[in-house]
């Protein structure tokens, strides 16, 4: 920058037309008891030229710990990032799981504007870590700069 010119930093994002979803994975995390259950929600950006409409969500292969709760004909303007659905999770089951949740518009093509997956997993691990007030220690060593051992 000087007298003559004005730089100014500027970022672009360029996306393909399509459906995009926020996140693009999801991830539930880890949940360690049967009464637990995670929600996470899920948003989309129609970047086709046309408005869309959500019209089924579903995991690929069945899942009863998972629940999809979202409003049938969903419209997704264009251009516009739009909360469509809420996705629990429940730990029923212990285990480490993957799969992915099947997204379909109302687009009468075979196209990828007509279907979209998104990947999910979730960690079910049944426990948990319980600490004694007084019963804890942990040991500090303090150094100077040069590394000479000054406490304990």
């Amino acid at each position: 920058t000087d007298e003559l010119a004005f730089v100014i930093p500027v970022d672009i994002v360029v996306l393909p037309g399509g459906l995009h979803s926020t996140p693009s994975k999801l991830n539930f995390g880890t949940i360690t008891s049967t009464e637990q259950s995670k929600k996470i929600r899920l948003s989309l950006m129609n970047s086709s030229p046309s408005p869309l409409a959500l019209v089924e969500a579903y995991p690929e292969d069945p899942n009863p710990s998972l629940s999809i709760q979202f409003k049938s004909s969903a419209l997704l303007p264009v251009w516009e990032n739009v909360h469509v659905l809420t996705l629990s999770y429940a730990g029923a089951i212990s285990g480490k799981v993957k799969g992915n949740l099947i997204l379909r518009t109302n687009d009468s093509n075979d196209s990828p504007l007509s279907q979209m997956t998104v990947p999910f997993q979730a960690r079910v691990l049944k426990g948990s870590i319980s600490l004694l007030p007084g019963e804890n220690r942990f040991k500090a060593v303090l150094k100077d700069k040069g590394g000479l051992v000054i406490g304990v």
